[in-house]
């Protein structure tokens, strides 16, 4: 692809930051505000070129490469080397930008189920604003869930985020098991798992729908994940009613075919 000069949007130089010198007796020069102006700069601009990678992707779908983020971005690859780095910098930084637009729904959705005690009705929101979410940008899903071939970091930031959204969902949970009743039969772990489970399951439900021809309706899965999950509640209330004694020996995970041959 071939870019004007018209086109191009340079980006300014950083500034040299002078070294702090200390005159024996004299405090140390204090460094000028040029790194500091630059510094917040070079956010603004990350933040600018994240934007238009995802324009990209809604474009030209989730294979675009970064000639395609440049033209959108009406800069040079050079400066998307400089703050992105190379693809696989893109793909992080949609991923940062993404996991704050997920978590802001669902917040907002928790927030505005929160008038509604009952857990399904919370649960219900919660998956509908990821289900709607993908639904709207398919391509940017998928982009994220591909991991570029040459991201060789050890971490994955796809399994950070889902991390993250259990964390935050956790004390959601834990809300809704004292609102509904269910606080005195659940252990101290129970909204954790599930917090961390209702992620897993709107994660993966939302993998295998996403790629769906013809697609079932969202409605259906959110109902089906919000009925999964409620069902958990009303046993838990049902148990801190005293109707039906909690377990007092947990489950023997050993698989069934191992026990059979003891």
């Amino acid at each position: 692809m071939h870019y004007s000069v018209a086109m191009i949007t340079p980006d300014p130089v950083p500034p040299a930051s002078p070294s702090a010198t200390r005159t024996p007796g004299r405090p140390a020069h204090r460094i000028d505000g040029r790194t500091t102006r630059w510094d917040a700069h070079r956010v603004r601009r990350r933040a600018e070129l994240t934007q238009a990678a995802l324009r990209a992707i809604r474009r030209h779908g989730p294979g675009i490469g970064m000639e395609e983020i440049a033209a959108e971005a009406g800069t040079s690859r050079t400066v998307l080397y400089r703050h992105l780095g190379d693809r696989a910098g893109a793909w992080r930084a949609v991923i940062e930008s993404v996991d704050a637009l997920v978590w802001g729904d669902m917040a907002a959705a928790s927030e505005a189920a929160a008038t509604h005690p009952d857990p399904p009705t919370v649960i219900a929101a919660i998956t509908n604003s990821y289900l709607t979410l993908v639904e709207r940008d398919p391509a940017i899903y998928r982009f994220v869930v591909t991991r570029p071939l040459n991201d060789t970091d050890g971490d994955d930031p796809v399994a950070g985020m889902s991390s993250r959204m259990g964390q935050r969902l956790t004390p959601v949970m834990a809300s809704l098991l004292r609102s509904s009743g269910a606080a005195s039969a659940a252990s101290p772990e129970t909204a954790r798992t599930l917090a961390h489970g209702l992620v897993g399951m709107v994660r993966f439900v939302c993998e295998d729908w996403v790629g769906r021809e013809p697609r079932p309706p969202r409605e259906e899965l959110v109902a089906e994940v919000a009925e999964l999950f409620g069902a958990r509640f009303d046993a838990l209330c049902t148990a801190a009613d005293g109707s039906a004694p909690s377990p007092a020996t947990p489950l023997d995970p050993t698989p069934t075919i191992a026990r059979s041959t003891r």
